[in-house]
């Protein structure tokens, strides 16, 4: 009987354990989460369109050489998202899409523009529909919208190249249409007004190369440009927003042979500038000279103020102002050992103007501007050091490692051997370490044994 209860008690105690363990997996199971992903799905563009009662495809017929963008349309979302309609003549057999779009949310005296990328969402024969990238909707009653331009990639075979070394990134379209939403009573409404814009209508990006003076490892600072011409007369040029695209690079050469250029993380930038700003490179290596220059000044001050090659005076002809809107730091690095040396730097890119302030007449205006996105190449528009800093950094520079070999020749004596001495020591140390560290288990069982 005894035995029999025994049993019992563990037949007993092992079917509640196995309730408990079923139990614990239900409740897991019930209580994990199940995840799906789904994306959001957006009203066709031709959806949107029909709502307006006045809208009339008619109105946007297939013109197959017409390779422009035509902003006719801006609708905000419930989800605090903004959309884009754009009639695109060629239609959807050429497929060109819009890639970025320049909007201030502000007015007059407020305008700043910031270029948004755009998210292809539908299209319907030369109408598209397009979403702006990362665009904050603002909960004020009354909220403007200033489009000043729309963008689209270069194409080979139908845009013109830039002048000398620059490359085109994206063709601008103007727009220039300023859109006032209202939420009155939980109605909204959209009214469209035509604004005013500057186009640019030749471009040239470039940079200068100023020397910090000798160092052990040599720096120089970069200063890049924006020349430019526009539709406009322009007497006085009192501020400027520019956008540009920065990324470091480094390229190795190997007995000096060229290898391949590598790149890190871009990242864009929007600067103000202002016709009273003033840079300047550092100038803090042995014997550097500390250059300054004016952000905003004519081009015919930066030809005279700098020591251009021919080339970069050639691209600058026809151009009426130069924007100085960026520095960055270039660095020649020649390692200790092998026959490696590297160029360390930062290329600047895409860049595009996106508002003018300015006088005409008396007359003070501020305007968006139409401008293509551009690039210009690696190599600096000055060229390199005369022949005298060159000679004369390269004296110092041998005085400089006469005085390395010399202090190190009359420090060898003491302070080598002495080194040389701690390290023989360091390694005497590991290997007692090391051996009392086996030869301890031996010592116990010899002592044991006795």
């Amino acid at each position: 009987m005894v035995i029999q209860r025994k049993k019992n008690g563990i037949f007993y105690i092992a079917l509640i354990s196995l309730v408990l363990i079923l139990s614990c997996l239900l409740s897991c199971l019930s209580f994990t989460p199940h995840i799906t992903s789904a994306e959001t799905v957006y009203s066709e563009v031709l959806e949107d369109l029909e709502k307006d009662e006045n809208f009339d495809i008619d109105d946007y017929p297939v013109v197959e050489d017409d390779f422009s963008l035509q902003v006719i349309q801006i609708a905000e979302s419930n989800n605090n998202e903004l959309f884009v309609y754009v009639y695109q003549p060629s239609g959807e057999d050429k497929d060109l899409r819009a890639t970025s779009i320049n909007i201030s949310t502000g007015i007059n005296d407020n305008l700043f523009y910031v270029n948004y990328t755009l998210t292809y969402l539908s299209s319907s024969g030369t109408l598209y529909k397009y979403l702006v990238n990362d665009f904050t909707l603002l909960q004020d009653a009354l909220r403007y919208y200033d489009i000043s331009s729309i963008f689209r990639a270069w194409d080979e075979g139908i845009d013109g190249s830039a002048d000398g070394d620059n490359t085109i990134n994206e063709v601008s379209y103007e727009v220039a249409k300023l859109f006032t939403v209202s939420t009155v009573e939980g109605e909204v409404s959209y009214t469209c007004l035509a604004t005013d814009t500057i186009v640019i209508t030749d471009k040239y990006v470039g940079f200068i190369r100023y020397s910090n003076g000798f160092q052990l490892l040599p720096t120089s600072c970069d200063s890049h440009y924006v020349a430019f011409s526009t539709d406009k007369p322009i007497d006085k040029l009192m501020e400027a927003d520019v956008y540009y695209v920065a990324r470091s690079f480094e390229t190795p050469y190997y007995f000096g042979i060229e290898k391949t250029t590598t790149y890190g993380t871009s990242i864009d930038y929007t600067v103000t500038l202002k016709y009273t700003d003033v840079a300047s490179n550092p100038g803090d290596g042995l014997f550097g000279h500390t250059y300054t220059w004016n952000r905003i000044e004519s081009v015919s001050e930066f030809i005279a103020n700098e020591n251009l090659t021919d080339e970069t005076k050639a691209s600058l002809t026809n151009k009426q102002w130069v924007l100085r809107f960026a520095e960055t730091e270039f660095k020649q690095i020649i390692p200790s050992v092998g026959f490696w040396t590297y160029d360390r730097g930062t290329q600047v890119s895409e860049v595009t103007i996106l508002r003018l302030k300015f006088e005409t007449d008396g007359k003070v205006y501020n305007l968006g501007v139409v401008d293509n996105k551009q690039s210009g190449d690696l190599t600096p528009d000055n060229p390199p050091g005369d022949f005298w800093e060159t000679l004369y950094l390269l004296v110092v520079g041998f005085l400089a490692l006469v005085l390395i070999v010399v202090a190190v020749a009359v420090m060898a004596p003491t302070v080598f051997p002495a080194i040389f001495k701690f390290i023989g020591n360091c390694i005497k140390w590991l290997f007692q370490g090391l051996w009392w560290i086996i030869s301890a288990p031996f010592s116990v069982f010899k002592k044991d044994k006795k």
